[in-house]
């Protein structure tokens, strides 16, 4: 049952009710005790949200436990007068050209298909997962859905009516759409994240959190590609190991003809196990060395001084590197070609911000220890700064030495390659991450920034392919904003989709007033949606308001198959009729008419005996 919000009726807030910070109303059903938590946990109902501290807006639930105090109050049906269309355009558009709708909608059906759709738009708006703000945040927008559903009711159909089946049956799909050839000369981004988990779950468990915090932790991984098309995506326990993460990706994405120029990793992949997987699979890679690893070390006190501002090494851009064969690991005799780089800008930024942060810091500390108070050293500086007790008083010991090494190191980094390749190669290939990483900060933002609070694993896999289908339609409309002239931030082109509206005229019917501005129509245009399309998109929405049956597959252009089952049944009528005038308009004579198969036999011409002249018995000459 749909649990959506009634904002056309007020009632009074029942005694027993309770009121949270965001204004939803709940009822306490039951108390539970969690002895593992030890703690007392309500089990809640929520009815409605309040507009103040005596009235609600109800929902169903409400409805079903108070009927009897509906009696009374007046019923408003108020239509949404002016809606938002752009974003949805933009969504349709992009999931048909991709064939991101179509895998939807063939992996789950087209109603979880359109509730997919629109909680994917509502994390493009707002970059969040958080379902609380769906049905405020959606009330007055075009959605494939028809209407803004409940969190607590999006979150059930989630829960019941979405199959963990169905959540690979999609990714599988999307994996079809690349090819050996499309992907043989591009690189594929690799990253993952380890984040909390807020909930007691059997696939949680102890990992390294992206928090730091000592908690459980759900991991998962992305795909893209250098320009930062999503490929695939995974989800699994917080123990398990990068290394078999990455095989597990990699190994299906080869069940796929995937299989492309090499693979671009991060820190978190330099590993043993990581770097003699990918060698004895004979994949090209490059990945960025841990600091704390044998072969980085090496490089370091060998290099350091000798690249840095020397024009002999230098890259251009700002970068100084050099090549050598090292030891990665100290306890390992495995080696590999590495390039080590000095990034000068970046360097240069990370230096000014730690020398800000450490004197803002010790000017901070000088100020508590003359009002009396022992200042507290934060976890970055610990190694670079100690508070010692003097006396009733503290002094702050600056360690001059350890902080000019920290400066000293700054800006430089380890590039592991699978060949020998210049410094200049490995640092351009590795650059190439800068796509993917926007894409991996928005996928993160949209997952719940580190933190999962689904309570469940399924749940949590919902998400992530919401997360997931999001990044898509996004990573779409972002190609498109870049390759304008001039560029478009994609921002700002969300923002201006936002701003497209239809109207209800009448008050039966929605209509498209075709006044956008210079730069949306350059977006739509971009985007293949035309004035016809937005009058069709109001055709749909009119019918769907005025209660007639509209089919669920949505389409930004007419199509036969959208027809309402009204306009089905006058086609066809309009057919047979068209058929019975051309029925009478034909007199037909008695018998076969010319052209049937009774056709008039042609007497063959007597023929002489032997072959014909130009058969292959021809005369001898």
């Amino acid at each position: 049952m749909r649990n959506g919000t009634d904002y056309n009726i007020l009632v009074d807030i029942p005694e027993e009710a309770h009121r949270c910070s965001d204004n939803r109303v709940y009822v306490v059903v039951q108390k539970r005790y969690f002895k593992e938590h030890k703690y007392n946990k309500d089990e809640r109902e929520w009815i409605g949200k309040a507009v103040n501290e005596h009235q609600m807006h109800p929902n169903n639930t409400f409805k079903l436990r108070y009927p009897e105090l509906l009696k009374s109050v007046p019923h408003l049906n108020v239509p949404v007068y002016v809606k938002q269309v752009g974003m949805y355009a933009a969504a349709l558009a992009i999931g048909e050209r991709s064939g991101l709708y179509q895998d939807l909608i063939s992996s789950l059906g087209p109603r979880m298909a359109n509730l997919v759709m629109d909680y994917a738009t509502y994390s493009i708006i707002t970059k969040s997962n958080v379902l609380k703000d769906f049905e405020t945040e959606m009330s007055n927008r075009m959605l494939f859905l028809g209407e803004p559903y409940s969190d607590s009711w999006i979150n059930e159909q989630f829960n019941k009516t979405i199959t963990d089946n169905q959540l690979q049956a999609f990714k599988y799909a999307w994996m079809k759409h690349f090819t050996t050839e499309e992907l043989s000369n591009v690189w594929l981004c690799i990253d993952g994240s380890n984040d909390n988990c807020e909930v007691d779950i059997d696939e949680a468990e102890p990992g390294k959190a992206k928090s730091h915090k000592n908690i459980d932790v759900i991991s998962f991984l992305y795909a893209v590609t250098e320009d930062g098309t999503p490929v695939t995506s995974q989800i699994y326990r917080g123990s398990r190991v990068d290394s078999q993460a990455l095989k597990e990706m990699i190994t299906i994405l080869a069940g796929y003809s995937i299989k492309p120029k090499g693979f671009i990793l991060d820190r978190g992949f330099c590993d043993e196990n990581c770097i003699q997987y990918l060698m004895a699979e004979h994949y090209d890679y490059v990945i960025m060395m841990k600091e704390n690893i044998n072969g980085y070390k090496e490089l370091r006190a060998k290099y350091q001084d000798k690249i840095r501002l020397k024009w002999k090494y230098a890259l251009g851009h700002g970068y100084f590197g050099i090549t050598d064969k090292v030891q990665l690991f100290k306890q390992s005799p495995l080696t590999s070609d590495v390039a080590f780089i000095w990034d000068g800008k970046n360097g240069t930024e990370r230096i000014d911000y730690l020398i800000d942060g450490l004197m803002e810091f010790i000017e901070t500390a000088e100020k508590e220890i003359q009002n009396g108070k022992e200042p507290k050293v934060p976890g970055k500086y610990k190694d670079l700064i100690s508070i010692n007790a003097k006396g009733e008083s503290w002094e702050i010991v600056v360690h001059d030495g350890v902080i000019q090494n920290e400066i000293d190191g700054k800006g430089y980094h380890g590039l592991i390659t699978s060949r020998a390749m210049s410094a200049k190669e490995a640092n351009n290939i590795y650059d190439l991450r800068d796509c993917s990483e926007k894409q991996y900060s928005l996928m993160k933002t949209q997952l719940g920034d580190a933190v999962f609070r689904a309570h469940n694993m399924h749940r949590i896999a919902v998400r992530e392919m919401v997360a997931f289908t999001a990044s898509i339609i996004r990573h779409d409309l972002m190609l498109i904003c870049r390759n304008a002239k001039p560029c478009i931030d994609t921002n700002l082109a969300i923002k201006e989709l936002k701003l497209i509206n239809m109207n209800l005229i009448g008050n039966n019917r929605y209509m498209i007033i075709h006044n956008q501005n210079k730069r949306q129509k350059f977006i739509l245009q971009q985007l293949g949606v035309t004035e016809k399309s937005l009058d069709h998109i109001a055709k749909y929405e009119t019918d769907r308001f005025n209660q007639k049956t509209v089919y669920p597959i949505q389409s930004i252009s007419e199509n036969s198959k959208e027809n309402t089952s009204d306009d089905k049944k006058e086609k066809s009528d309009a057919e047979d009729k068209k058929g019975k005038e051309r029925v009478d308009a034909v007199k037909r004579h008695p018998g076969r008419p010319k052209g049937s198969k009774n056709k008039t036999k042609i007497m063959k011409e007597n023929r002489k005996p032997g072959r014909p002249k130009g058969s292959k018995n021809k005369l001898k000459k």
